[in-house]
């Protein structure tokens, strides 16, 4: 099998794609990079080392990768495989950005896995690694994402989060709050591969949106959605609520490409 290196147009600035579905390009940390290429081949694979990517046709014998790039990702050069013909290399530039800091104080002891929970936590963890891991190779849905509720922005994608001045995760999603009870719509057409009520997350549902694309929404007080349904874009799946662990009714939106959380609002026409 032969490997070469070749050159392909790579956006780094932030750019709308048109194609099956849109996105802005960010290409830093939890954000989306892209890469265009030509092949003659009938549906041609791309990989981010061994993880396979979404990848649409622009055209007759043209091509667009999309790549979400993980959150703890430094900046440089990285190496994306392209399955044709032959095995190709291309390289994406990944430029830094700094995310801000959210500071809480709790009486609940984060990250303490020593109590009669412990169990059903690092199970719930496989659940969400395995579930984060789905990858269909049809496409599900096309166009932008809508917001999946209304209300008010209380938490951006990325930030660093501390707890009783310790640093936790960073924040891998949007939270929006609003009443109890308010719909929680799907951000776009799918197929719900999982519900359930996790310890952390409350009532989540997680939609297959095709090639590694989903989407998950959690702390939900009703769900009314089965696994297994199709979903369009805008259905409703469940009502807002404060489930598992949470400070007050809000959603707890996140998206996933190739395996890892990106910034849902590079999926929107416009940010929240």
């Amino acid at each position: 099998m032969i490997k070469k290196t070749v050159s392909c147009f790579l956006l780094l600035l932030p750019s709308l794609l048109w194609a099956n579905i849109y996105t802005t390009v960010n290409s830093t940390p939890g954000g989306i990079a892209q890469i265009t290429f030509e092949s003659r081949q009938i549906n041609p694979e791309a990989f981010y080392g061994s993880v396979p990517l979404y990848i649409q046709s622009l055209g007759e014998n043209q091509y667009q990768v999309l790549i979400g790039l993980p959150l703890m990702t430094k900046p440089g050069s990285k190496r994306i495989t392209l399955h044709s013909t032959n095995d190709r290399y291309v390289f994406i530039e990944v430029e830094n950005l700094s995310y801000p800091d959210e500071y809480f104080e709790t009486t609940v002891k984060v990250g303490n896995t020593q109590d009669s929970s412990s169990l059903r936590i690092e199970n719930e963890k496989v659940l969400f690694t395995k579930t984060r891991k789905t990858f269909s190779t049809q496409p599900l849905s096309k166009g932008y994402f809508v917001s999946p509720t209304n209300g008010r922005l209380t938490s951006v994608f990325g930030v660093n989060r501390y707890y009783n001045g310790e640093k936790g995760l960073p924040h891998i999603g949007l939270d929006i709050a609003n009443t109890l009870g308010t719909p929680v719509n799907a951000s776009a057409s799918g197929r719900v591969i999982l519900v359930h009520d996790f310890y952390y997350l409350g009532k989540t549902v997680f939609i297959d949106h095709g090639q590694g694309l989903l989407s998950s929404y959690s702390h939900l007080s009703e769900v009314n959605v089965i696994e297994g349904q199709t979903l369009r874009k805008a259905q409703e799946l469940g009502k807002i609520g404060t489930t598992g662990r949470s400070t007050g009714p809000h959603l707890h939106w996140s998206v996933f490409m190739n395996q890892v959380a990106i910034n849902p609002e590079l999926l929107l026409k416009k940010p929240l």
